[in-house]
């Protein structure tokens, strides 16, 4: 999405953050949720940069197992595998 809202990552598992590789992992029932949209995965991985204002910027989400990209009102994309 283009939104400058900010990105919430939850899962019930795990939250890891590797800052050398500037990525983020989300574990088991993991959701990001930015505004209306949201991705919902097993395992879902944020790579970042840093922005000119020294701000994270995720400029890419991969999502693994089981996905589903809706918005309010519509089911984008689903996937099981």
């Amino acid at each position: 999405s283009n939104s400058k809202e900010p990105i919430e990552i939850t899962a019930d598992a795990t939250l890891e953050w590797h800052r050398n590789d500037k990525t983020f992992i989300a574990k088991k029932n993991a959701i990001a949720l930015q505004g209306e949209v949201s991705i919902a995965a097993q395992t879902l991985t944020a790579l970042y940069r840093d922005d000119a204002a020294g701000d994270m910027e995720v400029y890419e989400m991969r999502a693994q197992e089981s996905v589903v990209v809706s918005d309010k009102n519509d089911l984008l994309f689903f996937v099981l595998f």
